[in-house]
């Protein structure tokens, strides 16, 4: 949507001077408290490819034979798993649950897309 004139010359106006770090400390004044800056650290990938390679097979397995219905479900499954080992990610144990979470709900991805059919007709 876009913004009336008079909108975007508000904000326009709002904007023209100061900075992020001057609002921040505006805010930090207003309300007494100290903002707490938490450091980032690089994570190392959790799974090895040789283990996200198995993870896959293990899920492509696991649904051999099913019907599309059934693989859904199975991709459903995996995004409760997803859902719920996303929430909290502490330790290394963690991040290896979610990386194998998402291993298995990408491997089920790509199977639903080989199961369902293609709207495209193939040209000759």
């Amino acid at each position: 949507m876009e913004p009336k004139p008079e909108e975007a010359e508000s904000v326009g106006a709002a904007t023209a001077t100061g900075s992020h770090e001057q609002e921040l400390d505006r805010w930090r004044q207003a309300s007494g408290a100290d903002l707490i800056e938490i450091p980032t650290v690089e994570v190392p990938d959790a799974l090895t490819p040789v283990q996200k390679a198995m993870l896959a097979r293990q899920a492509r397995r696991s649904v051999e034979g099913k019907t599309l219905t059934e693989v859904e479900e199975a991709r459903e499954e995996a995004r409760r798993v997803y859902r719920l080992v996303s929430k909290v990610v502490l330790d290394e144990e963690d991040q290896a649950r979610m990386a194998a979470a998402v291993v298995t709900l990408d491997t089920l991805d790509e199977v639903l897309e080989e199961l369902r059919p293609s709207d495209a007709v193939p040209r000759r």
